[in-house]
């Protein structure tokens, strides 16, 4: 009888022990993030209009002529000294090629004839690579003035270029200092428009203030301003930052580099 009774506390004690639970698994630590490569960003390739080489006829051999004065409508971040202004007659003829001043565009026209003529007025902007049309025609009237000095022509431009606009956009990094490996570029979706930076305004105060030109297909865009940071080896990004031309938007973006 006791041997059955210290049978039974054998059996009763290897139960017990069976139905003790198993231990939880110890979860595996989450993996530490690998550090962002530097990116490298290119501004993507996008089709421009070749400079044209415009000339005209012989002045000896043109004694008539007509004198143009137009405002200069396009705005001071598409105006350099290497654009250039031409009178093109119905025909393709080039009657005049001048380029912009300051305040105006002049144009004198010089002719071997009186013989009437329709033309437009063309305008090839190198800084983005456009080629602009005036959406009007004028006729040329021998020994005459279009506009004056004090009453110019203002034209309405059409371009012949994929990105029309050109304007800054401002951006302020939380940090001392810009070092030699970081990067930054303006995004339109997939699209890099414009790297950086151009030109630092200032870095003090743990602020560095710098303005980049971005090319703009219609008068207002939405970029993505991004920033790499060297030190972290990070990605930092302003969205959906609003850029209008001639300065109708926002055009500012601010970045914090955080731990």
């Amino acid at each position: 009888m006791i041997m059955k009774k210290y049978i039974l506390a054998i059996l009763a004690i290897a139960m017990m022990a069976g139905c003790k639970p198993k231990p939880e698994p110890v979860p595996e630590p989450d993996p530490i993030p690998e550090p962002d490569p530097a990116p490298h960003w290119v501004v993507t390739e996008s089709p421009t209009v070749e400079a044209p080489q415009w000339q005209t006829t012989p002045t000896d051999d043109s004694p008539y002529s007509m004198t143009i004065f137009s405002k200069k409508e396009l705005p001071d971040c598409l105006m350099a000294f290497t654009d250039v202004i031409s009178v093109l007659s119905a025909s393709g003829e080039c009657l005049s090629v001048s380029q912009p001043k300051n305040i105006y565009l002049y144009l004198y026209v010089q002719q071997p004839s009186d013989e009437a003529k329709t033309f437009r007025m063309n305008y090839y902007s190198s800084n983005n690579k456009c080629y602009y049309v005036s959406q009007d025609s004028y006729n040329y009237v021998n020994d005459s003035q279009l506009g004056t000095a004090d009453n110019m022509i203002e034209p309405e431009w059409h371009c012949c270029g994929q990105y029309p606009y050109l304007e800054m956009i401002d951006v302020m990094i939380v940090r001392d200092t810009l070092d030699a490996d970081d990067e930054i570029a303006v995004f339109a979706g997939d699209e890099c428009r414009s790297i950086g930076p151009v030109k630092i305004s200032s870095a003090e105060n743990g602020l560095v203030e710098l303005s980049i030109p971005v090319p703009m297909a219609k008068v207002k865009e939405g970029f993505d301003v991004k920033f790499y940071d060297s030190r972290k080896k990070t990605i930092y990004t302003a969205s959906n930052v609003e850029i209008g031309y001639q300065h109708a938007g926002v055009g500012f973006a601010i970045i914090t580099c955080q731990d």
